[in-house]
């Protein structure tokens, strides 16, 4: 825009330059490396967030679990309050509370399962028992052995002794083929006598001697030993009497699904069996059985037995409706159990579970990686905003450095213009005066020709001036406008007039053409006068050595219209869109034919604009130029002050 910088000023750009580079570079390599710093922390930072999270959740699952195995303890505690230990056992089994339960006296002995015994009470004094089980087991004599069985059963006063002998009786007469008397006799002797517990194993004895139960008699004794050993209200059957029973019919018939205490009452035994006296506590503790685990009440009294396939069904079951995650499975997991290869996060399973975990798998391994993604996407672009801001703050800055240092060349191209535009004239009336005085006589015509160009040196230098002293005005925003009518004939014959004669002169040829009936402008005209008069020294400085400058004034859509064109250099688009700047000259260097101090189309630029009109440049390169004003009719009001 100004002139065009020295191997100084380019040498002070490039240090300016790489300045601003390195001011550029080290924050933002620091802001990348942080970012990148930030992100592997954000990472990390994600995992233990997401692991706290999932431990916290897993505590909670934790209480769940010892909450619901302490209540299930508390409510076997209630029940064994208002049950028989053989009542409750069939209740634990038959609803699937447990796979076993064992019922203990306050002393530690064993109520149920309860063992083996036989009938008391029975009267056998009477020698005729002896000779009756000799006959039976010794000698094989069944009839005889029939025979005193039926006088035992009839003549015996005792009940019991009557009953014990129609058992005996219906033995032998199964072992000896007659089985719908031995038949009659079973069904005809009550379950509720002191021989109960022979009774059931003769039931069993005749359903094994019939071999089939499709006959009345033995779906008879088949339904009412069914029922009985089903019935655990029913005291006079032991628990391994129960095993047994169920055990035979399972043989014999093949129905263990019909006994759904069975399997509990096997695993009862077995434990009884493995571990006579237990610790009873209310914690999952290991048994001897292979995948089974007890679990006892808080009194002490009682026993539940589990297999670790319920414990961990029920448990995950339990959590999966209370403590469940979408993204992540919880499973719990026995002291012998290897972790899982896809295990996230265990804790231990709680009070209740000693040495078991609770296990924590991700459904979805990527989540850690999304959720710091996400994270470290804001964090990045948080970086690159930094950047860019820096990037921003170092352009502001450098556009601010490159400002002063226009700044700085404009105020040495202004001294050296001004140097130069008000050191010519002068010098030239120096020379002249010096002239006239080093003269030994005055000669009038020689005297009255050097004052002549003394006076044009005298209004060029006035002109020069004018335009700074204007300059100075628009440049502080101090310049006032005064409008009023104005003829626009009258105001380009006063500006052809302040012109000069120079104009007239034989290498110059202005042509002056008015439109006639132009409507009244309201403008300063001063300040018309001045902005085409500019014009005019502009044309008459790019058009030697032939001259030829036309100023046509005529109305065009409502405006009046100002043009002067000359056929002079011309100009470029790129220079055409600049020569309005301020100090701005096609011809940079001072030693110029044109004069000036390249003031003159920037003081026409503000003048124009004051007068909301707009100022046209048309021209080409070799082919001269027209730089046309546009103002409005009627526009703004006296007095006013106009900004720049």
């Amino acid at each position: 825009m100004f002139a065009k910088p020295s191997s100084s000023d380019r040498g002070s750009v490039v240090r300016l330059a790489l300045l601003l580079i390195i001011l550029l570079a080290v924050p933002s390599i620091g802001v990348l490396w942080f970012v990148s710093v930030a992100m592997n922390n954000e990472q990390l930072a994600s995992r233990q967030r997401m692991a706290d999270a999932y431990r916290l959740h897993l505590r909670g699952a934790t209480r769940i679990l010892t909450d619901h195995w302490q209540a299930k303890t508390r409510e076997i505690q209630q029940r064994r309050q208002e049950l028989t230990p053989a009542a409750l056992f069939a209740e634990v089994a038959s609803g699937g509370f447990a796979d076993a339960l064992l019922a203990y006296n306050p002393e530690g002995r064993l109520l149920y399962p309860n063992e083996l015994t036989r009938d008391e009470g029975v009267d056998k004094s009477d020698a005729r028992w002896s000779e009756a089980e000799s006959l039976e087991f010794q000698t094989l004599d069944l009839p005889a052995a029939i025979a005193i069985y039926r006088d035992l059963a009839s003549e015996n006063e005792s009940e019991a002794a009557k009953r014990q002998a129609s058992l005996a009786l219906a033995r032998c007469l199964f072992r000896n083929g007659e089985h719908a008397e031995a038949c009659e006799i079973i069904l005809g002797v009550p379950q509720d006598t002191a021989v109960a517990r022979d009774l059931a194993n003769h039931e069993m004895l005749a359903l094994e001697f019939l071999g089939d139960t499709k006959s009345n008699a033995g779906e008879k004794i088949l339904l009412r030993l069914e029922q009985r050993l089903r019935n655990y209200n029913d005291l006079t059957l032991s628990s391994a009497q129960r095993v047994f029973l169920m055990n035979r019919l399972t043989e014999l018939l093949g129905k263990e699904t019909q006994f759904p205490t069975f399997a509990t009452e096997r695993t009862a035994a077995s434990f009884v069996a493995a571990q006579p006296v237990p610790t009873i506590v209310p914690l999952f503790l290991r048994t001897p059985l292979a995948d089974i685990w007890q679990l006892g009440t808080p009194d002490g009294k009682t026993l539940l037995l589990f297999g670790r396939d319920r414990i961990v069904s029920e448990s995950e079951t339990l959590l999966s409706s209370t403590a469940s995650l979408d993204a992540a499975t919880i499973r719990l997991l026995a002291p012998d159990q290897n972790a899982d290869p896809d295990e996230y996060l265990a804790v231990t399973a709680g009070d209740v579970f000693p040495g078991w975990r609770l296990s924590l798998s991700l459904n979805d391994k990527s989540e850690i990686e999304r959720a710091a993604t996400r994270r470290n996407t804001i964090t990045l672009w948080t970086g690159l905003m930094v950047i860019l801001a820096t990037c921003a703050l170092m352009l502001l800055i450098a556009r601010t450095v490159q400002h002063q240092m226009q700044l700085a060349r404009l105020k040495n191209d202004l001294v050296g213009t001004v140097s130069h535009e008000l050191k010519t004239p002068l010098a030239s009336m120096r020379l002249l005066v010096d002239t006239l005085l080093d003269a030994e006589s005055f000669d009038e015509n020689l005297t009255r020709e050097y004052l002549q160009l003394i006076g044009k040196e005298n209004e060029r230098l006035c002109r020069v001036m004018d335009n700074f002293l204007a300059f100075s005005r628009m440049d502080r925003r101090m310049h006032t406008f005064t409008f009023v009518p104005c003829d626009v004939r009258k105001l380009i014959l006063r500006s052809v007039e302040a012109a000069g004669d120079r104009f007239h002169a034989a290498d110059c040829q202005l042509d002056v053409r008015v439109d006639d009936d132009l409507p009244t402008l309201n403008a300063d005209t001063d300040a018309i006068v001045t902005a085409i008069l500019n014009l005019l020294e502009n044309a008459y400085k790019y058009s030697d050595p032939v001259r030829q400058i036309q100023i046509h004034a005529s109305e065009q859509a409502g405006r009046i219209r100002i043009a002067v064109a000359d056929n002079g250099i011309g100009l470029s688009r790129r220079t055409a869109a600049k020569v309005c700047q301020r100090f701005y000259q096609v011809d940079r260097s001072l030693a110029r034919k044109g004069q000036g101090c390249g003031l003159g189309l920037s003081i026409v630029q503000f003048i124009v604009s004051a007068h909301h009109g707009r100022l046209q440049i048309d021209s080409l390169p070799g082919s001269g130029s027209t730089f046309t004003i546009l103002l409005p009719v009627a526009e703004a009001s006296q007095g006013r002050e106009i900004a720049p």
